[in-house]
């Protein structure tokens, strides 16, 4: 079987995880990935998207998969390029988006070996990225490039979403070797995709509780919307008659006119958090703007139950 580089075995793992765009400037330490993404591009139907600065690049990807739900791909360059893209990417925490940073170093030899000289281009990009993302990866063999892809794309979507950084030097995109050496699966194959129930009990009490309150507040956050859970609270709220209002970051998850949706940070969703003898949260955590707990905009925390649905509630 033919060689082929580890840049163009990067662009079919990312393909295999079905990404469409990478968002990045060009740089010479992933050429030979571009290369490959040129050559191949339209046959995989893969995009570059280059912007004018890294921190607009992880902006862009933190936006796409805010709007489609699915993992973006930025890239970066050694030194600079990725420290510019470290402010996009801690937006990214921030809003618990699957955001997949991919930064090169220069030649191996050459980063380690000038990196106690205070060379700009040699700065530890495990170190810089730690603080903002749920893993931190490095590749230091061709043929780990499927596997590491495989696992940054798993922590990424798996449990409350987030960024991941992925360090990949210059030589190892550089090598070559012979592509059933490395084999790419696709995610289906790879990991559990389908999310797990909540406990039958548990469901159980927060029927009960539902039916047994009177003034019922169904709160939806990013969790809701990225899960595409629109359809399911808008039936709930109007079977209940109950008030719905959502993050800001919700916006959009049942139509903006209806007339039980009460948006962000208007006195009407005030009063409705105030007024509710129950809240339904659904997919937040309870960010900054929303201030739950600080009567009078809520109730007081230890008189108003709370039935709270996330994957980490934390």
């Amino acid at each position: 079987m033919a060689e082929i580089t580890g840049g163009e075995l990067l662009l079919r793992s990312l393909h295999a995880e079905k990404v469409k765009y990478i968002h990045a400037i060009t740089d010479g330490t992933y050429m030979i990935f571009l290369e490959a993404l040129e050559r191949l591009g339209a046959e995989l139907d893969m995009h570059l998207i280059v912007p004018r600065h890294e921190a607009a690049a992880a902006h862009f990807a933190d936006a796409y998969t805010r709007v489609t739900g699915e993992p973006a791909v930025v890239m970066a360059c050694a030194g600079p390029g990725a420290a510019n893209l470290l402010s996009g990417i801690v937006c990214a925490q921030a809003e618990s988006s699957p955001v997949i940073a991919i930064t090169t170093m220069r030649r191996t030899e050459i980063s380690d070996d000038y990196r106690h000289m205070g060379g700009t281009q040699s700065p530890d990009h495990l170190d810089l990225f730690k603080p903002a993302v749920k893993w931190n990866g490095r590749i230091n063999h061709w043929h780990h490039i499927p596997d590491m892809v495989r696992h940054a794309f798993r922590v990424a979507t798996s449990d409350t979403p987030g960024p991941v950084h992925l360090l990949i030097p210059e030589d190892i995109l550089n090598q070559k070797g012979e592509a059933n050496n490395a084999p790419i699966w696709p995610p289906e194959r790879t990991r559990v995709l389908a999310k797990q129930p909540a406990a039958p009990d548990a469901i159980q009490q927060a029927a009960e509780m539902l039916v047994n309150a009177q003034f019922v507040n169904i709160h939806a956050g990013n969790g809701a919307y990225r899960a595409g859970a629109g359809a399911e609270i808008l039936a709930l709220a109007e079977h209940l008659g109950c008030a719905v209002t959502n993050n800001v970051t919700a916006r959009g998850i049942i139509p903006e006119d209806h007339p039980q949706l009460y948006p962000p940070l208007c006195m009407a969703a005030f009063m409705a958090h105030q007024q509710a003898d129950l809240i339904l949260a659904v997919g937040t955590r309870f960010g900054e703007l929303v201030m739950w707990g600080r009567p009078p905009l809520w109730g007081d925390p230890a008189k108003q139950p709370t039935i709270q649905i996330d994957t980490n509630p934390a």
